[in-house]
């Protein structure tokens, strides 16, 4: 642009040009290195002054070229200045008070060699039809400066939103890896004590703490699950009907001891007139309330610990119940309680004493028990405290319905159909580890185990001998555990029609419907756990037991 402003007008003016233009900008840079250090109103309001002066240095020059009077000069002025104002538009735009400032003088340039150019042709018609045309022009480039503002300023967001979501992702991981190698670390070194000293004295402890560890790192993992699950919204509850005072008295009782080894006293109130029974999901009830009551006994060194109901009508046959975990432990303080219920957030509170150690956990519960809670009908929300160093309470508040009279049970013939109905069981898994526990739990139960590693092994053994269930592993080389359950039903035998329970480490709850559309009479995730092994099998003989009887008062 300099040469072209060399070419057509005075060397002077050209070179002044020059000069303010290069001096404006190498102080807007100056300024804006001290704006990012210092932010001020001063250092701000001086790179617009530099950078309105750095834009209005490029115009003597134009309107210096538009007095020549020919064509050629004058198509170049405007090309000029369009290409300035669309060097505003695209660099000057993200911040977008430098953009508008810095386009006042061009929108007032565009208007001002009209008006030069009336004065020489003295025409009405081209004045006007210039009017319209510049205006046209200025306004669809401020136009497209307030879009490529708004585009940048949602792109910045999302900048910053990917950062932080990255950043919060390896706080995460590097807490849920130190987490899990905590149980992990108790489960191989005890597991190896055991294999090296099998007749230790203290082999009992060991195994209590082998089985202490095992369920930390299950409920670590079912932590993480249940985030997932609750953040894409496919945690399901199961409202039931229960006695409210004895869910909650069971929940307190197992933190009794943990609080009296302590040297804390536990009470638990209930208010007056609370219903006997209603219905809600006490799965998840018990979840929330544990976590509160958990997090009160980690961070109280000496006092108590109190936990209080009480039961508010709503609407109709709605419950509000109200339960607040109270602590005088060391309280939160300010700056943290707006991250206690964020995902993957741990306190950084210092130990109220020596004997108090920082409490362990990936900083999921409060987060999960919230969503739980709202998905309730309810929340959990930390009641407000005058001093932070004086405990903390937490309210958790969700509905309940009010029960009616219990049905009266019509299975008690099916009571127990794992006895009943139940002798042999084919444990079906190609990892021998897997089949060696399962195997154990049947046995426990009084039943007999026999094992297959393979699906083509386990169609080999229905074909000789007598069984009364299949748990099959889903996930096998070769042959998968739905190729092999379809190969059952498929084989137009006396066996095709056996119960088939799915025993698999695909533990989403897509998984569970996926495999129960398949046809599978019931399900269990990996690990295994021995109750929940006998449920299972309960329920589904239960199932068929009822259909059998069902079907028989049909015919």
């Amino acid at each position: 642009m300099l040469i072209i402003f060399l070419y057509f007008v005075d060397l002077s003016a050209a070179i002044y040009s020059g000069a303010i233009y290069y001096i404006c900008e190498f102080m807007q840079y100056r300024i804006g290195r001290k704006y990012i250090k210092n932010p001020s109103k001063e250092h701000y309001a001086q790179m617009m002054i530099a950078s309105t002066l750095a834009v209005s240095s490029v115009l003597l020059p134009v309107v210096m070229m538009w007095h020549l009077g020919t064509m050629y000069p004058r198509v170049i002025c405007v090309t000029i200045l369009t290409a300035t104002f669309l060097h505003v538009a695209l660099i000057r735009s993200p911040h977008l008070r430098f953009a508008v400032v810095t386009a006042i003088p061009l929108i007032c340039a565009f208007y001002y060699l009209i008006v030069l150019q009336y004065f020489e042709r003295n025409d009405v018609v081209v004045l006007l039809v210039s009017l319209l045309g510049v205006t046209a022009f200025n306004a669809y480039f401020m136009l497209a400066v307030f879009t490529y503002n708004r585009f940048q300023r949602a792109l910045l967001i999302a900048s910053d939103t990917a950062r932080a979501a990255s950043t919060s992702k390896s706080q995460f991981l590097a807490t849920m890896s130190h987490e899990l190698r905590t149980p992990l670390n108790a489960i191989m070194g005890v597991s190896q004590l055991l294999h090296d000293q099998p007749h230790h004295p203290a082999s009992a402890v060991r195994i209590a703490a082998l089985q202490r560890a095992s369920f930390s790192l299950k409920a670590l993992v079912d932590d993480v699950l249940d985030l997932t699950r609750i953040e894409q919204g496919m945690i399901e509850l199961r409202p039931v009907r229960t006695n409210l005072k004895d869910e909650i008295s069971a929940i307190a009782e197992l933190h009794r001891s943990v609080a009296i080894s302590k040297g804390l006293s536990f009470e638990l109130r209930f208010a007056r007139h609370i219903p006997q029974y209603l219905v809600f999901d006490p799965l998840r009830v018990r979840q929330c309330a544990t976590n509160l009551l958990n997090n009160a006994l980690k961070f109280t060194d000496r006092g108590n610990v109190s936990m209080t109901v009480r039961t508010a009508q709503a609407q109709g046959d709605e419950v509000r119940v109200e339960i607040e975990v109270s602590d005088t432990g060391i309280g939160v303080p300010p700056g943290m309680r707006h991250h206690l219920f964020e995902s993957g957030y741990q306190s950084d509170i210092p130990p109220a004493s020596p004997t108090c150690h920082r409490p362990s956990g990936a900083g999921l519960g409060l987060s999960i028990s919230r969503m739980l809670a709202r998905q309730m009908g309810g929340d959990i929300t930390l009641v407000s405290q005058i001093d932070a160093q004086m405990g903390a309470t937490f309210r958790f508040t969700f509905t309940a319905q009010l029960a009616g009279p219990k049905q009266p049970d019509t299975t008690d013939t099916a009571a127990n159909p794992l006895t009943m109905a139940v002798r042999n069981i084919l444990v079906v898994d190609d990892i021998a580890t897997n089949r060696m526990v399962a195997a154990a739990f049947v046995e426990a139960e009084g039943l007999n185990a026999t094992q297959a590693a393979s699906g083509a092994e386990a169609l080999d053994l229905l074909a000789r001998g007598q069984f009364d269930l299949v748990l099959l592993d889903m996930n096998m080389p070769q042959m998968s555990g739905l190729e092999t359950f379809q190969a059952i039903r498929a084989s137009n035998t006396a066996w095709a029609s056996i119960p088939v329970i799915a025993l698999t480490a695909d533990a989403m709850p897509e998984d569970t419907a996926r495999y129960l559309r398949a046809g599978l009479d019931g399900y269990l995730a990996k690990p295994l756990d021995k109750r929940a092994l006998r449920a299972e099998v309960s329920a589904v003989f239960a199932g068929r037991i009822n259909c059998e009887d069902r079907n028989g008062h049909a015919r």
